[in-house]
């Protein structure tokens, strides 16, 4: 089991804090990913699950305290389950229905600001992909977080080396070497061949990893001016949290929620977005080719 670590983290990480994005509907990697067992629950790396793995990496950047999972109902149990052997105080919270990544976030970050009555940043990764550098990955974790501190939106972009069909991508302004961060021109969604191929061709483009940085301000003004109308569900739902009412407005009213992406919602409207290039030996393992590649 984890420690709970305490002080500085491996620089200046204390105040983060982590969200694990837990859903899935089980459809990759089928058939053994399933709807009640989906992919971030399997042992891909026959030492433990990618949900376990992700707890554990993220884990090196802040104390454990400061990770809050997000899972749907049906996958509840078997979150809470794993998480409570890397760490048996794990928060997770559940949705009463799968909504996409834009409520998810909304919520998490409400529950943030509730619970704790901070701003600090937060770090949003996915829990079913593979990393195979956590080192690296930690070092480009504290890149974005300076420049998140700033009020910035900070995204990170896998360099392609292939032109991929199956992932979305992030063109940046200008050329940037991997070691440095750009401003973001524009997301893409996923192209066909030919366009994958040209934005290999060009240079500033990267593989959308759907892994962020940002403060809880910049996110919730962010959704507040791109998704009113989810902004406008967690203000009403705002006054029952951490009281005997919540789990009953949770139920009521979160499915009135638009079902969105954070990248539709926010990422494709949002200026002053930032990308730092990773190199952390990534894949999102969206198909039994991936394992091997």
């Amino acid at each position: 089991m984890l420690e709970l670590k305490q002080g500085v983290i491996r620089g200046n990480l204390f105040m983060m804090y982590g969200l694990i994005l837990a859903g899935g509907s089980g459809s990759r990697l089928w058939p053994l990913s399933r709807e009640l067992y989906p992919k971030q629950l399997l042992n891909i790396q026959n030492t433990e699950s990618l949900l376990q793995a992700t707890f554990e990496r993220v884990s090196e950047c802040m104390p454990a305290s400061n990770i809050i999972s997000m899972t749907g109902v049906k996958h509840l149990s078997n979150v809470k389950y794993q998480l409570s052997s890397m760490y048996d105080k794990a928060v997770v919270l559940s949705e009463p229905i799968s909504k996409n990544t834009a409520p998810a976030i909304a919520l998490a970050s409400k529950y943030i600001i509730e619970k704790f009555n901070i701003d600090p940043v937060i770090l949003v990764v996915p829990s079913d992909h593979m990393i195979n550098n956590t080192d690296k990955f930690v070092m480009t974790v504290k890149e974005g977080e300076k420049i998140a501190e700033l009020g910035y939106i900070v995204t990170f972009g896998i360099k392609p080396s292939y032109p991929e069909t199956g992932y979305g991508y992030i063109a940046a302004k200008v050329y940037t070497d991997v070691s440095d961060m750009c401003e973001v021109e524009a997301f893409k969604e996923k192209p066909d061949k030919e366009t994958a191929q040209k934005y290999v061709k060009a240079g500033n483009f990267f593989w959308n990893a759907g892994i962020f940085v940002w403060n809880v301000e910049t996110i919730t003004t962010a959704i507040r001016d791109y998704a009113p109308q989810i902004a406008e569900v967690m203000d009403r739902l705002e006054q029952a949290l951490f009281t005997e009412r919540e789990h009953e407005e949770l139920k009521r009213l979160f499915p009135m929620c638009e079902k969105i992406s954070i990248d539709y919602a926010v990422m494709e409207q949002a200026e002053n977005i930032f990308v730092v290039p990773a190199e952390f030996g990534w894949s999102d393992l969206g198909s039994w080719g991936a394992l091997h590649t």
